[in-house]
């Protein structure tokens, strides 16, 4: 467990190396954080503006003000990453509002609702989605890597949720070009998302200063996916679950 852990390098590790000074270590570390949070700023600018060249431009300001450094006193002790880059996002957001609030609006414009985006629960929700499509595509490098069908497997199930396991087992195969039984499904079915839910914690725990059980256990809780990770979180850290079940993969959307 704990050689497992310290294989996970933290955003705020590169966030701290990031702002470190200046050389190439540290313009690389700067260009990781954004490629690794592009996705997440994107669509939380798109949810609040609904306007591409607002998005842009706000996007724009974000990486000016990251690269010029404005991350560089982020404390971890003071909270979690995610919840700093929210309200970094949740301020241009604001006054992005209030420049347009001194300017005059089309009419087409005017009496417009602009959708609430100043807190950490509006990021939460796009962080959790970027989550997620990040384990699924760290399941479809495995399978490329190992050539083992699992991202295959679970993409099935998810597309056709209310096929029988005979049914998907047969759309496997055919896929694959190989006879695969009932039972062959299931079980990689059952490994499939084990793995998926591996590659979920992993890049939780990435964003996570503390590295316990029950700081996981409560980013996993803020996320509204406790319940699905609840079997992997528990054998992870080898404890043993009080509570049996759990989802499956009804969460496990792209």
């Amino acid at each position: 467990m704990e050689s497992r852990l310290s294989e996970i390098s933290t955003l705020w590790e590169e966030v701290q190396e990031a702002h470190s000074g200046s050389g190439k270590d540290a313009d690389l570390a700067r260009e990781r954080m954004l490629q690794r949070y592009e996705r997440a700023i994107r669509r939380y600018l798109e949810l609040a503006l609904r306007d591409p060249h607002a998005v842009n431009d706000l996007y724009q300001t974000f990486v000016f003000k990251f690269l010029k450094g404005d991350f560089r006193n982020a404390d971890p002790t003071r909270g979690r990453f995610r919840a700093l880059l929210a309200r970094s996002l949740s301020n241009l957001v604001k006054d992005h509002h209030r420049a347009r609030q001194r300017t005059p609006l089309p009419l087409h414009e005017q009496g417009l609702a602009q959708p609430d985006s100043g807190d950490d629960d509006h990021f939460m929700g796009v962080w959790r989605d970027v989550l997620v499509e990040r384990a699924w595509e760290e399941l479809a490098r495995e399978q490329e890597r190992t050539g083992r069908p699992l991202h295959t497997v679970l993409w099935i199930k998810y597309k056709e949720p209310k096929l029988t396991s005979a049914e998907l087992a047969q759309s496997l195969g055919e896929q694959l070009g190989i006879s695969v039984t009932t039972e062959a499904y299931r079980k990689k079915l059952c490994e499939a998302r084990s793995r998926f839910k591996n590659f979920f914690l992993d890049e939780v725990q990435r964003t996570l200063t503390d590295q316990s059980f029950e700081s996981l256990e409560d980013e996993l809780q803020r996320l509204e996916m406790l319940e699905v990770c609840r079997q992997a979180l528990y054998e992870r850290y080898g404890r043993r679950d009080p509570r049996a079940g759990g989802a499956d993969d009804a969460d496990l959307h792209p």
